[in-house]
């Protein structure tokens, strides 16, 4: 018995939860789709509400609390069923057989991760940046993953037992985007609940403008700093490794004035035709530092 959740705020999701409400009908188990709009007056609300009429599709609207992991503990108290497939609201199905693939490897004790992937296709200079970080960083093969499974968890799309949901949890204080998928990784680390990552492909479709990635870096970059200063940051944190290592010497005050000195040359660079990850590496870093 499979409970597919999808957090969302103010995102058409009539194509990807009609998708997945066929292909839930289609299995031998009970199956349902719960989507959680966090949005108070969205402009998608009107076209969504429409999903209540299938019969295996529930909409609903709750802003109680701030940020996506609220959202996700909310639905997962919401689902009536013992498995969860957590999945992203910016995605599309490109398998007849993606829901069953799941169901097919359930697994007490085990998060079975599915693939982030990416169209082939360039989107151009006003997408580029956000394709190709995401065709570099994060579309990586089942194999590659599970050389260290913990740490390239992502919550994008993964099927895990309600009861070991329960264990772990998404931590609610964190409100702004960036670093729950890492803190959870190591929750699961600590219950013993190992990620297994598989090829089942997700298309993600969320691509944005760059100057709106960068406002998401920047927010990852704070969610961090505020980790960190509650003491929940570690060696397994990149930025935050590389930073520390550059503290040792007192590099990292020479790149927080590199940060305020070219900031905007490097958002210019970021936000031209030809974007270039490195100087994204940098950016976050000195931003960090």
């Amino acid at each position: 018995m499979i409970s597919i959740l999808i957090p969302t705020y103010d995102e058409d999701v009539t194509a990807l939860a009609t998708a997945l409400s066929k292909q839930a009908k289609a299995l031998d188990e009970k199956a349902e789709v719960l989507i959680c709009d966090q949005a108070p007056n969205g402009s998608h609300q009107s076209s969504n509400l429409k999903l209540n009429a299938l019969s295996n599709v529930e909409y609903l609207l709750w802003n109680e609390k701030s940020g996506r992991s609220a959202n996700r503990n909310y639905l997962a108290e919401r689902a009536s069923n013992e498995w969860l497939l957590f999945l992203d609201s910016d995605t599309q199905v490109i398998s007849d057989d993606f829901v069953k693939s799941f169901a097919d490897r359930k697994e007490k004790g085990h998060a079975i991760c599915g693939k982030m992937v990416y169209s082939e296709e360039d989107p151009g200079p006003e997408m580029r940046l956000r394709w190709k970080y995401g065709r570099a960083r994060e579309m990586k093969s089942a194999k590659q993953r599970n050389v260290r499974p913990f740490s390239s968890f992502l919550s994008y799309c993964f099927l895990i037992h309600k009861r070991d949901f329960d264990k772990v949890k998404f931590d609610e204080q964190i409100v702004e985007y960036g670093h729950e998928d890492t803190l959870f990784g190591k929750r699961l680390a600590h219950e013993f609940i190992t990620p297994i990552h598989t090829d089942i492909p997700l298309l993600h479709t969320g691509l944005i403008p760059p100057s709106n990635f960068l406002d998401k870096v920047r927010q990852s970059v704070r969610s961090l700093n505020q980790l960190t200063e509650r003491g929940l940051v570690d060696e397994d944190f990149k930025l935050y490794h590389t930073q520390q290592r550059l503290a040792k010497y007192r590099f990292d005050y020479l790149l927080a004035l590199f940060y305020r000195i070219f900031h905007k040359a490097m958002e210019a660079q970021l936000c031209g035709a030809h974007p270039s990850l490195m100087v994204l590496d940098l950016y976050k870093l000195s931003y960090f530092c």
